[in-house]
């Protein structure tokens, strides 16, 4: 399955779930199974079995190309949970003097949106437009 990753990076996304996959300059891979779930899901499982945790994946993803689900079988370290958070779409906070937000802290998003590192980069092109615009003014 890690061929799939190659020298760089995969993503595979779909129907509230996921792989995100990059080798590292070692030769090593991070692979990540990302999936949509009730916020208690994560308490009903024991992810420190790394053998049951890979079969509860494996089930999760039952239905996707076998050379994706593989994957999981690259795992040599075991399993990591992590939350996942997203802000409600169209949220917005009033403005504070003095405060600048940019990229995640921004723009807090799941990774599925696929937008974070252009959003950062956007937002520092928007903060160095501001900053020209009126010099002095910090």
């Amino acid at each position: 399955a890690a061929e799939v990753i190659g020298g760089g990076m995969c993503f595979a996304l779909g129907g509230g779930q996921g792989f995100l996959a990059h080798r590292e300059t070692d030769g090593s891979l991070h692979i990540y199974a990302a999936l949509q779930a009730p916020e208690e899901w994560l308490e009903a499982h024991d992810f420190s079995d790394a053998e049951q945790t890979r079969e509860l994946l494996l089930d999760a993803f039952a239905d996707w190309a076998p050379h994706l689900r593989g994957l999981l079988d690259e795992a040599e370290h075991g399993f990591v949970p992590r939350r996942i958070h997203a802000l409600p779409a169209g949220l917005t906070w009033d403005r504070v003097p003095g405060v600048t937000l940019l990229g995640d802290a921004a723009h807090l998003m799941s990774p599925f949106a696929g937008e974070g590192a252009n959003l950062a980069l956007a937002d520092a092109a928007d903060l160095g437009t501001a900053l020209l615009a009126h010099p002095g003014d910090t």
